[in-house]
């Protein structure tokens, strides 16, 4: 891969630092896109936090109000928070993968990680923001955790079934709707 030079280090094209090596080496694009994620969420954030009550459109009145929400709803809001997600999952997999190359048990220390993670969670969620994600990423983390060592057939065929679940049950309430409404 071609390399360039930052800060001084070498680094290649993903941006591994070539000096740091190792498994202790990160992904600098990762925490990169991770960084752009975050910022993505801020606008859809605001009219939390800047809104009369918990419901964002509660305070929209006009059509300039919807010259604001709208575009955040479009570009921001659901991309942001599925790129967090998928993020949260390559760094499940780089972690495993790093601890096994090293020899070390994965699943205690990440148990204990997502611990920690659902603490803080908790306490933001009573403390500071009621719309925490941090506990539910911390629930998906210990639920993903049994899936980490499933082979690459396996884990197509239970995202298979997860996709078929999610639309098969969208389609359900929609036929329910269409039926008693």
């Amino acid at each position: 891969m071609p390399d360039s030079t930052t800060n001084g280090k070498r680094c290649n094209a993903v941006g591994r630092s070539a000096v740091e090596g190792g498994s202790g080496a990160r992904l600098r694009a990762l925490d990169l896109i991770r960084g752009v994620a975050i910022l993505g969420i801020l606008p859809v954030h605001i009219s939390l936090f800047s809104g009369p009550g918990i419901n964002p459109q509660q305070g929209v009145e006009g059509w300039q109000d919807h010259l604001f929400s709208i575009p955040v709803m479009l570009v921001f809001e659901g991309k942001m928070v599925t790129l967090l997600s998928i993020l949260f999952g390559v760094g499940l997999a780089i972690q495993a993968d790093h601890a096994q190359a090293a020899g070390r048990r994965f699943a205690p220390y990440y148990r204990r990680r997502m611990l920690v993670l659902f603490l803080i969670g908790l306490g933001h969620a009573l403390f500071l923001f009621q719309f925490d994600i941090l506990t539910s990423y911390a629930v998906v983390g210990w639920i993903a955790l049994l899936f980490v060592r499933l082979a690459h057939q396996s884990l197509l065929r239970v995202a298979a079934g997860c996709l078929a679940w999610c639309y098969g049950s969208i389609l359900l309430f929609t036929l329910v709707l269409i039926i008693f409404n």
